[in-house]
């Protein structure tokens, strides 16, 4: 057994077996994992204009037209196209991704998959998709493991930024600071100026001051750039994340409503202002005020709030709360929308698209948004 390969192979187990459950077992496997860590090697295959799906496959298949084994549904899924204003039906392998999209330029020259291939399939799909599993199988409270909370907040964090939506927003925040001089071009190539100006929001910039902003400018050939901050950013709120209390809005089986999922499916709920934000600024602290909702299948919803809830995790017959996420799905996604149930989208865009339209800013198709 090769020893790059022991740390994955050990957190595989402790998934399996559900370990991690208070603060010295975390500990032991935090310590074991930090060893093996150190004979991890950095890996380039080199295999590329391969897709690189912002949404997972194994989310999307949660939302797949058939479940049965041998039906060529089972591989398809509904899609709604902004852009064209479509609903038609796709494969999920070609749905919800751009090629390459996570391959980067190294500093040495030439190109590496090992985001692609590493970080996010070995690592954060691989593990994510465990726990992901688990709740979906589970029929009350899953009861997690602070190992699979770490794992799942890991997951959120990468999946909130490592969407076409979020590099597009990252752009604007970049154009906000190169309009107010605080940013030359040659800045986007310093690591601590990143950390510090942008991940850290060193100028304390609020909330209303990015969403209100129209850049004057465009940008392109910044890929690389985005990238690379957008997992500064997952890095720096993960935490955060994990801090929150993991709760599960549930559509009962007997009921004919469903979620469905976007192309950026993570949204953000401010019940001070009863309103889902249209810009995720990640660098204000956590609030009871603001809860943050993903869809994981048809029938469950994750929602995490910094708010103790005293009746237990599961929300179960909350029809308001369930148009809400929706309602966020379709305001919040860059230009895809998924489901399974055609007549509920097509409810849906009858019921939301007026309101819709008087907000969303972004109807484009991602690839030439970033200008892959």
């Amino acid at each position: 057994m090769k020893l790059s390969s022991l740390n994955k192979k050990f957190i595989s187990y402790c998934v399996k077996k559900r370990l991690g459950r208070n603060n010295f077992t975390i500990k032991v496997i935090y310590s074991i994992t930090g060893l093996l860590g150190r004979f991890e090697v950095y890996k380039n295959s080199h295999e590329f204009q391969k897709r690189g799906h912002y949404i997972p496959q194994f989310l999307l298949r949660r939302f797949r037209l058939s479940e049965l084994r041998h039906d060529p549904n089972r591989k398809k899924i509904y899609q709604y196209n902004f852009l064209f204003n479509t609903l038609t039906e796709e494969k999920i392998e070609v749905v919800a991704q751009i090629e390459d999209f996570y391959i980067f330029k190294q500093n040495g020259g030439g190109s590496s998959d090992y985001v692609e291939k590493v970080i996010l399939a070995d690592w954060i799909e691989n593990f994510g998709s465990q726990i992901l599993k688990t709740i979906n199988t589970t029929e009350d409270d899953p009861n997690l493991t602070l190992l699979e909370k770490n794992i799942l907040a890991t997951f959120i964090s990468h999946q909130i930024t490592r969407t076409p939506a979020f590099y597009f927003q990252l752009r604007k925040y970049i154009l906000f600071l190169y309009e107010k001089k605080l940013l030359k071009i040659d800045n986007l190539s310093d690591h601590n100026f990143l950390k510090e100006i942008i991940v850290k929001n060193k100028y304390n910039f609020t909330y209303d001051d990015l969403v209100n902003f129209v850049p004057e400018y465009t940008m392109t050939g910044d890929l690389n750039h985005l990238g690379f901050i957008a997992r500064l950013i997952a890095g720096e709120i993960t935490e955060g994340i994990f801090r929150h209390n993991f709760y599960f809005l549930n559509i009962p089986d007997t009921s004919d409503d469903e979620f469905v999922i976007s192309d950026n499916p993570v949204i953000f709920v401010d019940f001070q202002k009863f309103e889902i934000k249209r810009y995720f600024d990640w660098w204000s602290k956590s609030s009871g005020k603001t809860w943050i909702f993903m869809p994981i299948s048809p029938k469950k919803c994750l929602f995490l709030t910094t708010k103790q809830k005293i009746d237990g995790r599961i929300e179960n017959d909350q029809a308001d709360m369930v148009a809400l996420v929706n309602f966020g799905q379709y305001l919040n996604a860059l230009n895809y929308v998924y489901g399974r149930n055609k007549n509920l989208m097509l409810q849906n865009l009858r019921k939301y698209l007026p309101e819709l339209l008087r907000y969303k800013t972004i109807i484009a198709d991602p690839i030439e948004i970033l200008n892959k």
